[in-house]
């Protein structure tokens, strides 16, 4: 048997200096197992660390893989550490119905067993944790969350942050998909603002926070916190630390300095969430070889206080009464939404003279029909009328930054002529932007000539440079975006990436769809009613068709029906012989004074049926039937 292993050289928990003696000490077991039934042997792939997560070299490892199934005839493969490699090299393995152990769990993707049919995961995973936490939203009543994350720290390895936001994603859209709300937001540790923009951002969506970072930005973002108020019970912060702090850092408040107390304070609202680490005699031991084996064959000196292993089966929440959870200033558990909303626009403040008692009782005296109502002190008339949806203009504003985001970027450099009579509007309603270029002869930091600004200004006194807002039914955040463009400094203004980048915060290009994309769907939902409705049409024309036939072949033979039909002439013919039948009812007046007149329209009505029936089958013509008397001719 021959074990191909893929390890990393790196002093993490993964790495070659604390995994490759458990690796040796499975593959001593292994032997002891076995015994000399069989020749296990191992062969190793050691790669540089931050290899294994590099986008570019996932190829390199699949080579690799190739190499010892092909040439090495390998058996099984475990690892690689990082989800990247692993993906590409399980998809690889269930071709070869080869079995391979995996050390992360951080890729959505393994979820999908008929793809990865022959991945085991050794390790603990990223959406098994995620039922973890949905369990503790779920006992405190929780529904609106924000995911908060750091993916491109500069003090971290590009490893620590693969691992950060793929666990942010997957709680993202693990809290999605239970049903619950979700705002994944990324944020910057090394930007003077970033901490206090983020949490400025996540507030105005939740109150419970999941923070994924490195321990150096999660006791900076709870100093911001604590200066904001908002560490004094009102939300809550959840922390995931990695194998104690061996990936995000050891998570202290104690770095001695003069903020130690302040975030000392604020850590009562963080919750660290850990994974399980045994208690068991057999995994002690087990620890302690490890820890040898690394400080003797690795030099790596692992402490008595540092765990080796992880159970990545224990995940579950069990809350007894026997232990208490600590709330900053002992208001409990934070509620999941303010009473006013997670901004305050849910309370209304209403402000004017109040009525004295008995002009309400007159008011509702007075006001006998439904539809007459009070407002702002006068009576009212009520009408319901229903408000049209105006067609939403989103898919042009996106497509107009995206244009003038271009222009900036390109040789162009500014389009200097901004104006509506400028954006046009295709056969495929798509935006363009037209009247752009002669930059010689423009300015893009001109909003208006300032000669033309001189003149106003001598002859108004009070210029309005700037439309004036209805605020009803306008998102602040809309409206805020808009001041900002209209800065009298042009150097203050936004630039277009900028705008994009808002847009994409207020959801514009999620939620708002391209406007032919929704004329053309329209217009299929058109087309298909109309396409049902020609069917029930048709079907209902050809019924009808049916029964006027057997009608017309009831009256006329079938011969002289069907030339009618096609519209010929129907000419008179003569035949030598014909043969005529006459029948009669013998006694039917005798038989009708014993019977009542329905019983004899029965009879009648059944007997005419049954000759109807029988002279279908032959070539003749029913002349007439009337009372009791029944003939019957067909030519020679």
């Amino acid at each position: 048997m021959t074990i191909g292993v893929f390890m990393t050289d790196t002093s993490l928990p993964f790495g070659i200096h604390q995994s490759g003696p458990a690796v040796e000490l499975g593959l001593r077991k292994l032997k002891d197992f076995v015994g000399e039934a069989m020749d296990v042997e191992i062969i190793q792939y050691v790669s540089p660390h931050g290899m294994e997560c590099d986008p570019t070299k996932t190829g390199l490892f699949g080579k690799t893989a190739a190499e010892m199934y092909h040439l090495k005839n390998v058996t099984a493969i475990i690892g690689p550490t990082c989800s990247l490699s692993a993906e590409f090299i399980g998809r690889m393995a269930a071709e070869w119905n080869m079995p391979i152990f995996g050390s992360s769990g951080s890729s959505g993707a393994f979820e999908n067993k008929r793809v990865f049919r022959t991945l085991t995961k050794m390790a603990f995973d990223y959406n098994e944790l995620s039922v973890f936490y949905l369990n503790v939203f779920s006992h405190f009543n929780w529904t609106d969350f924000t995911v908060m994350y750091e993916g491109n720290a500069t003090r971290v390895s590009p490893t620590v942050n693969l691992h950060n936001t793929g666990l942010a994603e997957t709680f993202h859209r693990k809290i999605l998909a239970a049903g619950l709300k979700s705002t994944l937001l990324e944020f910057s540790s090394q930007t003077e603002h970033g901490y206090q923009d983020a949490l400025e951002e996540a507030n105005k969506t939740s109150r419970i926070f999941l923070v994924v970072s490195d321990s150096v930005a999660l006791r900076g973002m709870m100093l911001k916190a604590s200066s904001m108020g908002m560490t004094e019970g009102d939300y809550a912060f959840f922390v995931f630390f990695f194998y104690n702090g061996y990936v995000n850092g050891r998570i202290t408040w104690n770095m001695g300095d003069q903020d130690d107390q302040t975030v000392r304070k604020a850590f009562e609202s963080v919750f660290l969430i850990g994974l399980y680490q045994s208690e068991t005699k057999e995994y002690k031991e087990f620890a302690m070889e490890i820890k040898r084996k690394s400080f003797e064959e690795y030099n790596m000196d692992i402490f008595d206080q540092d765990p080796v292993g992880y159970g990545g089966s224990s995940l579950a929440f069990h809350l007894s009464n026997s232990n208490t959870i600590h709330w900053p200033n002992d208001k409990g558990p934070p509620i999941n939404k303010p009473r006013c909303g997670f901004t305050g626009a849910d309370c209304y403040v209403i402000e004017g003279p109040l009525k004295s008692k008995s002009e309400e009782m007159s008011l509702k005296t007075m006001a006998v029909d439904q539809k007459v109502a009070s407002y702002q002190g006068s009576k009212v008339y009520l009408q319901k009328f229903n408000k049209r949806q105006r067609p939403s203009c989103r898919s042009f504003y996106m497509e107009l930054s995206q244009a003038m985001d271009y222009l900036h970027s390109s040789n162009v450099q500014f389009h200097g002529h901004l104006h509506s009579r400028n954006c046009v509007i295709d056969s495929r309603f798509v935006l363009k932007v037209t009247n752009f270029g002669l930059q010689s002869l423009k300015d893009h930091h001109i909003d208006l000539h300032s000669e033309k600004i001189v003149m106003k200004v001598e002859i108004v006194d009070d210029v309005q440079f700037r439309p004036r807002l209805n605020m009803v039914g306008i998102d602040t955040d809309v409206v805020g975006l808009m001041k900002y463009c209209w800065e009298e400094d042009p150097n203050c203004r936004p630039t277009f990436q900028f705008l994009r980048k808002e847009s994409r915060k207020l959801q514009w290009d999620k939620s708002g769809e391209k406007l032919l994309d929704n004329l053309l769907s329209r217009m299929e939902e058109y087309a298909n009613n109309l396409e049902d409705l020609v069917e029930d049409r048709t079907q209902s024309l050809i019924i009808e068709k049916k029964k006027s036939d057997e009608l017309l072949y009831q009256v006329l033979p079938r011969s002289v029906a069907d030339k009618l039909k096609t519209g010929c002439t129907v000419e008179p013919e003569a035949y030598t012989c014909v043969t005529i039948y006459f029948s009669d009812i013998v006694g039917f007046t005798s038989l009708s004074s014993q019977s009542t007149p329905m019983q004899v329209i029965d009879l009648l009505n059944d007997l005419y049926i049954c000759f109807d029936k029988i002279i279908e089958h032959f070539d003749v013509y029913k002349g007439k039937g009337m009372m009791r008397t029944y003939w019957l001719s067909r030519q020679a």
